[in-house]
């Protein structure tokens, strides 16, 4: 099961508009320093730009690596999903004064929510299953 939501979310991003809005502001910094607006580069929105970039980047990297991890790869991937999309739904809900509005223009990142928290609780039920299996096996 883990698998398949695993696969499901790094689809879903895709069709994300947060992505989009990441591409286009990568295109604009780049116009805009083959322009000679170096002053780009010390820009705070550009530093957010690009730490959230990587943030998102890194969340779908821990997301398409998970097959074969150990359970603390796998809890400390689905909770990173999980925390990661919603400090950024929440992030764009308060600094661009959207509030609910955040969730519904991110539906692709709401649903990736949803599917990360249905990942962490597949993989702590599958390990709770397996822990106690063994151990009732083993009499």
């Amino acid at each position: 099961m883990e698998q398949r939501v695993a696969r499901w979310i790094t689809h879903i991003v895709g069709y994300s508009y947060i992505v989009a809005a990441m591409l286009i502001a990568l295109i604009w910094f780049i116009v805009s320093i083959a322009n000679g607006d170096f002053d780009i580069l010390l820009s705070t929105t550009t530093f957010k730009v690009i730490f959230w970039g990587l943030l998102y980047i890194f969340s779908i990297y821990l997301m398409y690596s998970l097959k074969g991890k150990n359970i603390k790869r796998r809890l400390a991937s689905w909770s990173f999903s999980v925390l990661f999309h919603v400090s950024l739904l929440l992030y764009i809900a308060i600094v661009f004064d959207a509030g609910v509005a955040a969730f519904i223009i991110g539906i692709p990142e709401t649903i990736i929510i949803f599917l990360s928290s249905i990942g962490l609780a597949s993989c702590i039920w599958s390990h709770y299953q397996h822990h106690n299996g063994r151990a009732i096996s083993n009499g």
